[in-house]
């Protein structure tokens, strides 16, 4: 059955806890996110695709007294994040049906999307910019922006994300566009280095 084939257990989390400490690509990214943490004051993420769920390599906090605080090793949703959006608009067809038949997906807050039709749609937009965008999706006053780590191979397994808070980009003190173009140039880099 497919929807066994995606299914997360306990051992599965504890070795992603091992993982996450013993993979050179959390290394990678964090000195990334370090060398452009003048660029961008808040939150940067690495997260990796396990079954539905992403699962956070890597975390940076920036500069502003403002955190997002995630610890390596957590888990969140696909379909209410910046960077699970992003890893799951570029999974083939099987795996979002997969998706689709197996989550009940949940509404955070009020922005949250769980209409599949208007779900997939928006999948598909994701993946011909090459990046994601949370507005309050998951947390009212937070947004976020995230975009896939392409390999070589063209497996999209890795996502970056920056976060921030949300009200800024209303009052105009965060450039959104900046944001995502940074975003897209560390997920860039990382694809670069790890081939």
């Amino acid at each position: 059955c497919i929807r066994d084939r995606y299914t997360l257990g306990p051992k599965v989390m504890r070795l992603a806890e091992l993982y996450t400490l013993h993979n050179p690509i959390s290394t990678i990214a964090r000195r990334i996110f370090q060398r452009h943490s003048g660029r961008f004051p808040y939150n940067f993420y690495l997260g990796k695709l396990f079954g539905f769920e992403i699962v956070y390599l890597a975390t940076f906090d920036g500069q502003a007294p403002i955190k997002v605080v995630v610890e390596p090793g957590a888990t969140i949703a696909l379909h209410s994040t910046a960077v699970g959006l992003s890893l799951l608009a570029f999974q083939d067809e099987e795996y979002v049906n997969a998706f689709f038949e197996a989550e009940h997906l949940q509404r955070y807050t009020e922005a949250t999307v769980t209409d599949h039709q208007a779900l997939t749609a928006r999948l598909v937009r994701i993946r011909q910019q090459k990046y994601a965008i949370n507005r309050g999706e998951h947390y009212e006053d937070v947004g976020a922006v995230g975009a896939p780590i392409i390999k070589a191979d063209k497996q999209v397994q890795y996502g970056v994300s920056l976060a921030y808070p949300q009200h800024l980009v209303a009052e105009g003190r965060i450039d959104i566009q900046a944001v995502i173009e940074l975003t897209k140039q560390m997920a860039a880099e990382i694809g670069e280095r790890i081939g």
